[in-house]
């Protein structure tokens, strides 16, 4: 049976009559294009509805202008826009020194190309498709690498597509090419493990073209971290579901293959985090200070107790947390780790007649190595000195669940039973990727509802100001943050409920830095002001001294930023123009636009 073909995984040799090239471009293209080939009409179907359920799951972000947090600081340069190639070159001298210091080098890439396309706020709609682009290579190249789910390639690609709308996954996409790159690190490391399986001796490979499949399994892992390290610890679940899913491979076998891969990738990740420590004090040496805080320093925490702690504090939110856009009960990740075992033990059980204890055994045994691995895929964040612990750390975890929970259809389904290979894509894709997919539309379409109410509301308030010329009438201007990350509208939909992570929230309630940056987008959109030439914008944060000598000693503007509860929001300066988004956040129905819309979501 056609559909059947491709039920051994992504790295059966036999399933690639003849051998796969090995440069990155064609391990990364090749191989779902191959799988594509060796599928039935029904296995193509399934992935062509999971890929329009994906485009479905986003649609309403091509659909309306909106800016998501990172984003802002495509205007963060100057008042006036400036020249596209001069706008990356300012990108290019403020962020490398960052990124290379951080570990993460080639992350800047997509975020200097996109700063200089982007000169208006309407900039970034044209290109958002090619974000959504680089989501869907992502899928077709993970569910290629989980193609040794029951199903095959169809239930890898349904099982990539609920994961493309995990709340981490879903942040990258919102903030477009700015997290370009990471989107491909995940490609990259699914790309990575599935060429190190092809390199086990079951591939019949000749020895030098195994060992050029060992170096670009090292390559495109580096990169991926190199990009983004937290998800390049994706190959962590990927090594579970090759070791839980294949069949035909005794248990001795299995063992082997999984402590090579971990070996592998453990020593790999130990030469990035040789080669990022050097980078990063060859920075500091090179800048002559630190060009981040300690927070973002590639060093490792070492401390017993202090990793400890983390650790709890993971595993508590690995527990409590939906991993998905869609609310589950609490303890469901762990919970899913459960099918692969019994898989296991039950294909082990079959092929060596072992006893019901020690089939029992094997199985608890495998999800306790499961959990281990799942706390293990943090490592990233558990060793680093970030201090919250973000979906955008998690998404591992999530591709976890998503193993788990498009096996259970091989758990439930009789061996026998025909067409049981039709069967399991077509309960992964109705029970998770369509459910993950409708609920991703809903929140897509509050993240850009939540940012167009923003948006308007500071056009309003702001252009109240330029009509009364306030730059010689007013010349303070005062910004009062938000007193909570959502309108109140968006957290009545959500009712609560985390499924959202740090989707749909006002960007300026999470970073006070980019309230500069969200003036100048506006005032880029008017022509009818001095900003940016004759007059400039000056940054005193909460100091009133600093605002007081800007407005009364130049003729310049002073922009003051204060939180909801500082002294300055309570009694506002004289003589300041008060743009206050606690109007966002404690009262309902902003009549701006979209804040509008979200009240009549709310409704």
């Amino acid at each position: 049976m056609q559909d059947n073909a491709t039920a051994s995984g992504a790295c059966a040799p036999h399933l690639l009559e003849t051998p796969m090239p090995s440069s990155t471009n064609q391990i990364l293209i090749g191989c779902p294009l191959r799988l594509w080939r060796h599928s039935g009409p029904f296995a193509r179907l399934v992935v062509v509805i999971c890929l329009l359920l994906t485009v479905h799951a986003y649609l309403p972000t091509l659909r309306a202008d909106f800016v998501a947090q990172d984003q802002w600081r495509a205007f963060r340069y100057s008042t006036l826009p400036g020249s596209g190639p001069a706008r990356a070159a300012q990108c290019m001298d403020s962020v490398a020194g960052f990124y290379l210091f951080t570990g993460r080098p080639l992350v800047w890439l997509g975020e200097c190309a996109e700063h200089a396309a982007v000169a208006r706020i309407d900039d970034f709609a044209p290109l958002r498709p090619l974000a959504l682009a680089l989501v869907l290579i992502s899928v077709l190249v993970v569910g290629a690498a989980l193609s040794m789910l029951p199903g095959g390639f169809p239930t890898g690609v349904a099982a990539a597509a609920a994961l493309a709308t995990a709340p981490g996954f879903s942040f990258m996409y919102m903030q477009s090419l700015t997290a370009a790159m990471v989107l491909v690190s995940l490609a990259l490391a699914a790309a990575s493990q599935a060429s190190l399986c092809r390199a086990m001796p079951e591939a019949n490979a000749p020895g030098q073209l195994r060992q050029v499949r060992v170096g670009t399994a090292l390559a495109l892992f580096l990169a991926s971290c190199l990009m983004y390290p937290a998800w390049a610890f994706c190959v962590l679940p990927l090594c579970f579901a090759e070791f839980c899913l294949v069949p035909a491979r005794p248990l001795r076998r299995r063992l082997l293959r999984l402590a090579v891969q971990l070996a592998f990738f453990f020593i790999a990740a130990m030469l990035y985090y040789v080669l990022g420590t050097l980078a990063a004090w060859a920075t500091t040496a090179v800048l002559g200070s630190m060009p981040a805080g300690e927070a973002y320093q590639l060093s490792m925490r070492l401390d017993a107790a202090t990793l400890a702690q983390r650790a709890t504090d993971a595993a508590r939110q690995l527990v409590m947390a939906p991993p998905l856009s869609f609310d589950l009960p609490a303890g469901a990740l762990p919970a899913f780790l459960i099918p692969p075992a019994l898989i296991l033990a039950r294909t082990t059980r079959r092929q060596t007649g072992l006893g019901a204890p020690g089939t029992a055994a094997l199985g608890a045994g495998t999800w306790l190595l499961g959990c281990i691995l799942l706390l293990g895929s943090l490592s990233p964040w558990l060793f680093s000195r970030m201090e919250p612990l973000y979906t955008r750390h998690t998404l591992a975890a999530a591709l976890f669940f998503c193993v788990g929970a498009a096996s259970l259809p091989g758990l439930l389904l009789p061996p026998r039973l025909a067409h049981a290979d039709k069967l399991a894509p077509l309960l992964t894709l109705l029970a998770l990727t369509l459910p993950a997919a409708l609920s991703q539309h809903a929140l897509s379409r509050l993240e850009t509802q939540v940012s167009g109410a923003e948006i308007a509301f500071l056009r309003k308030e702001l252009g109240q100001w330029l009509d009364a010329k306030g730059w010689e009438t007013t010349r303070r201007v005062l910004v009062v943050l938000p007193s909570a990350q959502r309108p109140r509208e968006a957290e009545a939909w959500l009712e609560g409920s985390p499924r959202a992570g740090e989707n749909a929230v006002l960007a300026s309630s999470q970073n006070p830095v980019s309230i500069p940056w969200m003036l100048k987008a506006v005032l880029r959109e008017r022509t009818d002001h001095p900003l940016g030439a004759d007059v400039l914008m000056i940054p005193c944060d909460d100091s009133a001294l600093c605002a007081d000598m800007v407005a009364t000693r130049t003729r310049h503007v002073a922009l003051s930023i204060v939180g909801p509860d500082a002294p300055m929001a309570r009694c506002p300066v004289s003589n300041a123009f008060v743009i206050d988004f606690r109007l966002l956040t404690q009262r309902p129905g902003t009549r701006t636009g979209q804040g509008q819309e979200l009240e009549d979501m709310h409704k």
